[in-house]
């Protein structure tokens, strides 16, 4: 199931990549345009999100001119 949902989400038009970590920041996965460098960064921006709505699950959206 992990695969499945992380593979159409990384198909889905304008997403030029995907990553998904874990709690810890650890890439567990990365499709596209990304750096697995940056999953530290963004499991800290996803948890920092999921304390606006804890009972959503937070989806980070980054753009950027230069990629």
């Amino acid at each position: 199931m992990f695969f499945f949902t992380f593979n159409c989400r990384s198909k889905t038009a304008g997403i030029m990549g995907c990553i998904l970590t874990d709690k810890s920041g650890l890439c567990l996965g990365a499709k596209g345009n990304v750096s697995p460098d940056s999953a530290g960064i963004i499991a800290a921006i996803a948890n920092q999100a999921s304390k606006l709505e804890p009972l959503e699950t937070p989806v980070i959206s980054l753009q950027s001119d230069s990629r």
